[in-house]
């Protein structure tokens, strides 16, 4: 099944979003579409911040910066048309694509919360 145009626009926030602020497209990236796109009631802004913290704290522990690694790779990062996309966020636009004929913010988000434990440790820290 092809995906909608909805789900291919979330998909390009995300790739956007972690663009910005990250390495490569993960699940937190599609939680971050979903709440730009309105279905999650929490700033867009908290997540991205969120999403900075934890890269800075895992790249920490093992003695990197987070800001060195991302300005080493920032022009290699944006010469390149679609950012590296992880395995379970490949499978949960699969599964989300599958499920539905019509994929929105907010049933993406539900297939994120049913399916993902990244999405659901994110989203408990964010609700707190």
């Amino acid at each position: 099944m092809r995906p909608t145009r909805a789900a291919r626009e979330l998909f390009m926030c995300a790739c956007a979003e972690a663009s910005e602020i990250s390495f490569a497209v993960g699940v937190e990236h599609l939680v971050l579409a979903c709440a730009v796109y309105g279905a999650l009631e929490v700033d867009p802004d908290d997540i991205r911040d969120r999403i900075v913290a934890d890269e800075r704290d895992a790249l920490a522990s093992i003695g990197i910066s987070r800001d060195s690694v991302r300005d080493e790779l920032e022009d290699r990062l944006r010469a390149t048309a679609c950012m590296p996309v992880s395995p379970e966020a490949k499978r949960m636009l699969e599964l989300a694509s599958r499920r539905r004929a019509q994929v929105t913010a907010s049933e993406l988000l539900a297939t994120l919360e049913q399916h993902s434990a990244t999405a659901r440790r994110l989203l408990r820290e964010l609700r707190r």
